[in-house]
């Protein structure tokens, strides 16, 4: 997953922003599944996901925009 959004982000974008969203969802839902919590686990995942999900989701335009002009000054 994580190669796949790496070509549709910027490097910037995906460092700052999914990057940290992805590894933050993975440390709590480890942290909660160590505690013996599973279904508080799953429940982590279930609304971390949700998380990420919206934050690729309000960046996506911006990153599209930004890799069509690049991709349009290239074949200029």
């Amino acid at each position: 997953m994580l190669g796949c959004l790496e070509q549709i982000f910027p490097r910037e974008t995906f460092d700052t922003i999914v990057k940290p969203a992805l590894l933050d969802m993975q440390y709590e839902h480890m942290e909660t599944l160590n505690a013996g919590k599973p279904w508080t686990a799953r429940w982590v995942l279930v609304r971390r996901s949700a998380s990420v999900a919206a934050a690729i989701l309000a960046q996506l335009p911006v990153s599209i925009i930004k890799l069509e002009v690049k991709l349009w000054k290239a074949a200029a």
